[in-house]
């Protein structure tokens, strides 16, 4: 939870963010500058790209990574269509851009950027100064002070040691024990600072040397800036902190709503003096209403309403990712006290807080101005929900757990019976090999023919089991189809044939180390197929072929359990 903790300690009004305008680089759909880290000198690059349909995107990355940030992939629907943009005004200050009727005002010092529907003020990024972007780094080495006397200090790093003598000035550098580099042994030091030519020939005194930039080590304070412990799990963190942050205050809204999934009102409720709202896959059990903890799926899109315009922002970002919210009541007693005396109406607005723990500023911004226009306009970014096909609106038969044919058998008769209407039928693990959680392999006895054979010829039964093609059949000759489930855990057995192909071709997800991870799911011990390599997801989607899936048909439909945890 540190990147809460760092990140919602911002102060307000005091961002250390500069954009150098004086970098800034016009194309004709976009602007690019350097963004400048004030407290510690870090530079980033600042993007800003005019899409179709009343659009911004923004995306804000480190200039030098120590190595590339994740950027979030296969999201967007295609590469956005881009818009022509316009300079209307530059200066010192700011510049005034227009890409059809919106406008956007990128403010350098400090940073922030005021967005236009026409001529009305909808969203304002940064203008609570909440902006934070933590840089990749090298873990300083911790320096432990051995000695410390009036002549001298000795400090510790790692096996290393450094004596450091106050006069003369002197280093002794040892590796280990061994004295391997002495700095100024000999007394040669100079240095000779920068000054002003004395107008006169005799000496100045009382010169100072130049002042050296400020240099801000954020991690120094924070136990979890490296590391973090769960439990007897330790999360190590090699390059440090990464989180992202940036606010948008959404001017003229009343409510704004969105950034599912959670069990809470419609409306998003201010989370002053509370947690914010989370968002991170999850599957939970017996999970608590009124709450903003987090559930099955994670969408960081936000859309706020008022009388006069709507607008969204779409934060494209896939780490845990926390989002604050407050509304007109949460304003502070300075600004009401303002308010009443200069007698101005109170402007309603939405203020959101961004918080991610990783990865890169990448934001679209959404200019309505009515909730149709920004639905449509996210849409084109991520796509529309393909239609469901007919059938699926019907009704479902599921519940846990149907055995074997039999029960398949026995319900759908009995559907027929009583004249209820079902259209589908679905199947839990009980399908599975030996309800082992082998995917793609029928249960030996219960649902598979084959193996059913050779036992009843062997104890003299009658045969009663069907092939599961045949099964499927008879459920669709009445116009009903059958779901069957997959989960993403593939079962560590081997003799299954997907955990031994995924294992000698290195298809599963690695751990640090470059081994396979191994995780514990409902089989036992389990592994994860890496759908980030084309490669796997071709292997995996073959896996329904029917000849690859012997035993099904066309009319058999896959429930792809839990995947909401693996999907971004």
């Amino acid at each position: 939870m540190t990147p809460i903790r760092r990140c919602r300690g911002v102060e307000p009004g005091k961002s250390p963010y500069e954009l150098q305008l004086n970098t800034l680089r016009v194309e004709d759909s976009s602007v690019e500058a350097i963004l400048i880290n004030t407290n510690n000198l870090v530079q980033f690059k600042f993007q800003l790209f005019a899409l179709l349909d009343a659009t911004f995107r923004m995306k804000i990355n480190e200039l030098a990574p120590l190595k590339p940030r994740y950027e979030v992939q296969y999201a967007l629907v295609g590469e956005p269509s881009l818009a022509k943009l316009e300079v209307l005004e530059r200066s010192a200050e700011h510049v005034t851009l227009k890409a059809g009727d919106n406008k956007v005002k990128i403010y350098g010092a400090p940073f922030r950027l005021d967005f236009y529907s026409g001529d009305h003020l909808v969203i304002s990024s940064n203008a609570r100064g909440l902006m934070r972007f933590e840089h990749i780094r090298q873990k300083p080495e911790k320096l432990e002070v051995l000695e410390r006397s009036a002549e001298h200090v000795t400090l510790k790093a790692g096996d290393n040691k450094v004596k450091i003598y106050g006069a003369p000035f002197r280093l002794d550098f040892y590796s280990g024990d061994h004295l391997v580099i002495s700095s100024n042994a000999r007394g040669l030091m100079r240095f000779e600072h920068i000054r002003q030519k004395p107008e006169k020939k005799e000496e100045v005194e009382g010169e100072q040397l130049a002042e050296e930039a400020p240099v801000d080590d954020d991690t120094a304070s924070d136990p979890g800036a490296w590391e973090e412990n769960f439990k007897s799990f330790q999360d190590s963190k090699p390059n440090g902190p990464e989180a992202v942050a940036l606010d948008f205050s959404f001017v003229g809204a009343q409510n704004a709503f969105g950034i599912p999934e959670h069990a809470d009102s419609f409306a998003l409720k201010s989370t002053k003096g509370t947690d914010p709202y989370r968002l991170y896959n999850l599957d939970v059990f017996e999970y608590e209403i009124n709450n903003g903890m987090s559930l099955y799926g994670a969408i960081p899109l936000i859309v706020a309403h008022g009388v006069t315009h709507t607008t969204g922002v779409f934060w494209l970002n896939s780490a845990e990712t926390w989002v604050d919210i407050m509304g007109t009541s949460d304003q502070n007693v300075v600004s009401s006290i303002v308010n009443f005396v200069s007698g101005a109406d109170r402007t309603p607005q939405v203020d959101a807080h961004f918080i991610s723990e990783s990865g890169i500023i990448d934001t679209f911004f959404m200019l309505g101005p009515q909730p149709k226009d920004v639905f449509r306009q996210y849409t084109k970014l991520t796509g529309t929900a393909p239609l469901p096909q007919y059938f699926a609106l019907g009704y479902h038969q599921s519940r846990w757990n149907y055995n074997d044919q039999d029960d398949v058998r026995n319900v759908h008769a009995k559907f027929d019976e009583h004249d209820l209407p079902m259209d589908v039928m679905w199947l839990d693990i009980e399908h599975t090999d030996n309800k082992k959680y082998v995917y793609y392999l029928w249960a030996k006895y219960t649902f598979s023919i084959h193996s059913k054979v050779e036992s009843s010829i062997s104890l003299g039964t009658k045969l009663s089991l069907l092939s599961p093609s045949d099964m499927i059949n008879n459920l669709t000759a009445k116009g009903r189809k059958l779901v069957i489930i997959v989960d993403p855990h593939i079962k560590r057995d081997g003799n299954y044939f997907l955990h031994q192909d995924a294992e000698n071709n290195g298809y599963y997800v690695k751990n640090k180390e470059g081994k396979d991870f191994e995780g514990w799911c409902w089989p036992g011990s389990s592994s994860y197929l890496d759908l980030f390599n084309p490669v796997v997801r071709d292997y995996y989607s073959s896996r329904y072929l029917l000849e690859n899936h012997q035993g099904s048909t066309l009319d058999l439909y896959i429930w792809n359990d839990m995947i909401r945890a693996f999907c971004i």
